[in-house]
């Protein structure tokens, strides 16, 4: 923002030397850093370990009173029906 300073005039006279410095000047990461042993992962992450856990008693309670209301729903059609 305003670390560019530039010449009075215009300023285009230092353009060039500031993109060679640009194309020399590329990042690079950092070596990690080494302290003491490495460590060593013991298995899959604990997200690959743990079964997939379903709220199975929830889910079979909700379809049987689905079923149900849906038992009552024919029931009522048939005996409209038969009326």
């Amino acid at each position: 923002m305003g670390q560019q300073h530039s010449a009075p005039g215009g300023g285009a006279g230092g353009d060039g030397q500031d993109k060679k410095k640009e194309e020399k000047k590329k990042y690079e990461p950092p070596p990690p850093p080494r302290q003491g042993r490495k460590k060593v992962k013991k298995g899959p992450d604990a997200n690959a370990r743990l079964p997939g856990v379903t709220p199975n008693t929830k889910c079979r309670l909700r379809l049987l009173k689905l079923e149900r209301i849906k038992d009552y729903l024919l029931m009522e059609e048939e005996f409209i029906q038969n009326q």
